[in-house]
């Protein structure tokens, strides 16, 4: 184990040598202790459950190692504004893949090469695997952050963004109006070239 492995809240190793074609499930509940490391972590005032439901394998077509999977948890974070608790549910996909340093020889990923992988969305830049190991309980904790709200506000401020906003539309619609009356006397001298230019008879002012 790396000295990054042990320093990290949420730590589930799989060996690669063991990886195959059929995929590895892998259910994660962490104990109270390791919530509020990850809480501590990431900003949060309590998170009372966290789980990652994952699933690992080998791709036969490029030799990548592929984690899919869900993570749920309830959690309370802090407004932005008023400091006050918010709680919140987060759910999100795990969708990542990897690849073991060496795997990849003159520009080939496995028996069908890269071609194989170009319409695989998650398969666009693998993240380089060393030492042979792959930690999915960090996975499944950096997915949870991505999914957090990074500004959380408290219900009774969600309005307010639209209520400021509201005075700009008003201003820019009475700019628009005030410069359609600087607009229309040159109109009107328009009207009155082309009545001129048809012949039509202009009465002076």
């Amino acid at each position: 184990m790396t000295e990054n492995q042990s320093k990290v809240e949420l730590s589930h190793v799989v060996r690669l040598d063991r990886l195959g074609p059929r995929p590895q499930t892998i259910n994660l509940t962490p104990s109270e202790e390791i919530r509020a490391a990850l809480a501590s972590r990431f900003g949060l005032l309590e998170m009372s459950s966290f789980e990652a439901d994952l699933r690992v394998r080998r791709r036969a077509d490029t030799g990548w190692i592929e984690v899919t999977g869900t993570i749920r948890s309830d959690l309370i974070q802090e407004c932005v504004v008023t400091l006050e608790p918010i709680p919140a549910h987060v759910e999100a996909e795990v969708a990542e893949m990897f690849v073991e340093e060496g795997v990849e020889e003159d520009g080939e990923m496995g028996p069908r090469g890269r071609e194989a992988v170009d319409l695989d969305p998650i398969a666009d830049d693998p993240e380089p695997l060393v030492d042979g190991v792959l930690d999915v309980g960090e996975i499944a904790a950096q997915a949870l952050s991505l999914a957090l709200d990074p500004y959380p506000r408290a219900p009774n401020l969600a309005g307010e963004v639209d209520d400021e906003a509201s005075p700009v539309v008003s201003e820019t619609l009475e700019r628009d109006e005030d410069q359609d009356e600087k607009v229309s006397p040159f109109a009107r001298l328009a009207e009155l070239k082309q009545r001129m230019a048809h012949g039509q008879n202009v009465k002076k002012s």
